[in-house]
């Protein structure tokens, strides 16, 4: 509803029409879709070197132990630096601001040479990296629109100039740029692609949009698991699961629903004694204690398939497996201990004792009871 509203209301003060005019796109041959998949994966590979130019720089600033207001000055001396080669070699500040005077000049296909694009892309990942560092405020969304203009611009000269006969305009591959390179940088696929869409309100490029866009994500997510905003949240140790239930397992720790009433047996114990335990108790798998450690586990079958044998312990019968896990540990954590070891039981420990024992029952039916709450 705040969408809807927030785009009547725009739309009623600053009109309807695109943000981004290009020319009438039509694809020129199928084989297009191979240059769209090639610029995919260009985009990925430069998205994955955005966030870690990004960072990278950001962990060089961090590591000097100087006053931040010098860093700043420094970023922008830097920053200003950049500006002026671009002046330069260009004729313009392109580097600075958001850039959509250069997009615009892209995709109205007044950009033609290789390698004013090409240059640019990489002199805009610098000075953005280096306005973060330095303590200032840089973007990322218009950033990650200006590189992936200029990466396909980059590519729709290169495919121009190599096969004219089958290829569609430079801004037509801009435009593609853009949504891919967003995918990659942001880990927003469907996002990326309908916002490029508004932006240009050309349904024709919508199959080149999707194609990138979709080969860009998979490309940055196989190199490297974070994406711009992740990698900010994973540094302040806050990890990001997609499985909705994950974060829910996580707010509890083991030592919150640990029981303490736990059936253990000893080694030397003698099999009879052990089988007689397990009856009486109900259950059909005992850890094997022996003062503070913990040896394995000794189920029914184990017991069942020895009983006829002269064993007068169940030491060799055990089960070696390492049941332990801190009593600060969630439960999430404790969910894959038990999936690595094969195991449904684990013995909690606070420092070197052993308080307590928690099950994947008792797990699930703890998180139950969560979500019933909340």
């Amino acid at each position: 509803v705040s969408a809807i509203i927030a785009t009547t209301v725009g739309g009623a003060f600053m009109g309807s029409q695109p943000s981004f005019i290009i020319p009438e796109y039509a694809m020129a041959s199928p084989i297009e879709l191979i240059f769209y998949s090639a610029l995919g994966l260009l985009a990925g590979l430069l998205s994955v070197v955005f966030i870690k130019t990004v960072y990278g720089v950001e962990d060089f600033f961090d590591a000097w132990k100087i006053n931040p207001t010098i860093k700043a000055l420094i970023g922008g001396v830097l920053v200003g630096a950049i500006g002026y080669i671009t002046l330069l070699l260009f004729g313009n500040y392109y580097v600075f601001g958001v850039g959509y005077d250069f997009l615009d000049l892209i995709l109205d296909n007044k950009i033609t040479i290789f390698i004013i694009p090409f240059s640019l892309m990489f002199l805009k990942i610098i000075a953005n990296a280096l306005t973060l560092a330095g303590g200032g405020s840089g973007g990322i969304f218009a950033p990650s629109l200006f590189l992936g203009g200029a990466l396909g611009a980059s590519v729709g000269i290169g495919v121009n100039t190599l096969f004219p006969e089958i290829s569609g305009p430079i801004a037509a591959y801009a435009i593609v740029g853009m949504a891919a390179i967003v995918s990659g940088v942001t880990g927003g696929v469907l996002t990326a692609i309908i916002m490029v869409f508004e932006m240009t309100r050309n349904y024709a490029i919508m199959l080149p949009l999707l194609l990138s866009g979709v080969i860009s994500f998979f490309t940055a997510q196989l190199i490297y698991k974070e994406t711009m905003y992740t990698e900010k949240l994973t540094r302040r140790g806050i990890h990001i699961q997609f499985d909705k239930r994950i974060p829910t397992l996580k707010t509890l720790l083991v030592r919150e629903i640990m029981k303490q009433d736990l059936v253990t047996c000893h080694p030397t114990d003698a099999p009879e004694t052990v089988w007689t335990l397990m009856h009486e108790k109900g259950i059909g798998l005992i850890p094997v204690v022996d003062g503070n450690t913990v040896l394995g586990t000794i189920s029914y079958l184990e017991l069942h398939q020895a009983k006829d044998s002269s064993i007068e312990s169940i030491a060799s019968l055990v089960k070696v497996v390492d049941l332990c896990i801190p009593s600060s540990a969630n439960l999430y954590e404790a969910l894959q201990i038990m999936d690595e070891h094969t195991t449904n039981i684990l013995l909690v420990k606070n420092q070197d004792t052993i308080i307590g024992f928690v099950t994947a029952n008792l797990i699930i039916r703890s998180y139950l009871e969560k979500k019933r709450l909340s």
